[in-house]
């Protein structure tokens, strides 16, 4: 065999380097297919409508939403309006409804895979052998730092407000987060909404959500409910997102005043959580059903006599959290209705 010339065995080290580095390639490029699908799951069945044939169009939106949440994640940087213009067709409520979505994927990207930190690009969707089948190429982000997000922006600004005017109440004594007044908590509220428009004040309820914090639940339940926010479809949009932390009582009942206000304006929403609230897994969620409609009891109505069904479904449970309140619940019962 006749020895290799420099040239040559240069040409070699490349191409051994160039086919490395395209396995390399394929390899994150599988590997985040199968993530961004696993990703994308629950909301599936929500874009595509496979009655007459694969339907490639529901699924492309979908994964590209996926993409958005994916690479917003890693970057901690989304601003819904930087992709506004995708969504020109859409009215005002569909736009909230995909916000919500990618809002939701992110916080499935930070449960599902929050190491990695690999981005996406050039999202397609084609058909192979007669299946679906997603197309897309990895790409390196930077993370923003955390402190230049406008979310942040607007979480520090309304902690700082809640945090001076809690150490102003008591005689300028500094108090726990736990013990903050709700005299406070609705001054800090009222001083927020009066100075921002809807759209911040949803996002500020998303990021105060995230914490869990007491104090700062009952804030969300406060910020839901002010005349600012006019958007009902947007408020139970959240109320259906936040039911998945739903852990205490008090982050539970924090929400009953915006719930009540969403379920008057939409009690279409009722037949909602008669079919996903009512059987959740998380028995918080369920006790919500209650805790959210205590104000139809009195009303001699469809909508009354529904929840007074629920009631009797719920009560073969024998969960303490579901007990006791179902005995809140029947001491507003009219007395007819008692039994």
């Amino acid at each position: 065999m006749a020895k290799q010339t420099k040239d040559q065995k240069r040409k070699a080290k490349l191409e051994k380097r160039r086919k490395a580095e395209n396995a390399r390639i394929q390899q994150q490029t599988e590997m985040l297919i199968s993530m961004l699908m696993e990703m994308c799951a629950p909301l599936l069945p929500e874009y595509t409508d496979d009655g007459k044939g694969w339907d490639l169009a529901g699924r492309t939106i979908l994964y590209r939403l996926g993409q958005i949440a994916w690479n917003a994640e890693i970057s901690q940087d989304f601003s819904f309006d930087r992709y506004a213009e995708n969504f020109d067709s859409l009215d005002d409520k569909s736009k909230e409804i995909i916000r919500q979505d990618v809002r939701r994927l992110q916080e499935r990207k930070r449960m599902l895979y929050p190491r990695v930190m690999l981005g996406i690009k050039n999202v397609t969707v084609g058909l192979r052998n007669g299946s679906p089948v997603l197309r897309l190429l990895p790409r390196e982000l930077i993370r923003i730092p955390e402190a230049l997000k406008p979310e942040t922006r607007l979480k520090d600004e309304f902690l700082a407000s809640l945090e001076k005017l809690a150490a102003e109440d008591a005689k300028a004594k500094p108090v726990s987060r736990h013990s903050i007044r709700a005299s406070v908590i609705t001054h800090a509220v009222k001083d927020f909404a009066a100075s921002h428009t809807e759209s911040e004040i949803l996002t500020l309820c998303d990021e105060l959500w995230r914490l869990q914090r007491t104090d700062l639940c009952k804030a969300v339940g406060k910020l839901l409910a002010v005349d600012a926010v006019r958007d009902m479809e947007a408020v139970w949009t959240r109320l259906n997102g936040y039911k998945e932390e739903f852990r205490t009582a008090a982050a539970v009942d924090s929400l009953a005043s915006a719930a009540t206000r969403v379920l008057r304006a939409k009690p279409e929403y009722l037949n909602v959580m008669t079919e996903e609230w009512l059987s959740h897994p998380n028995v918080w969620v369920r006790r919500a059903c209650l805790t959210f409609t205590r104000f139809r009891l009195k009303e001699k109505t469809t909508n009354s006599l529904l929840i007074q069904e629920w009631v009797k479904r719920l009560c073969h449970e024998q969960n303490r959290v579901i007990q006791h309140a179902i005995v809140r619940f029947k001491r507003e019962l009219p007395t007819q209705n008692c039994k």
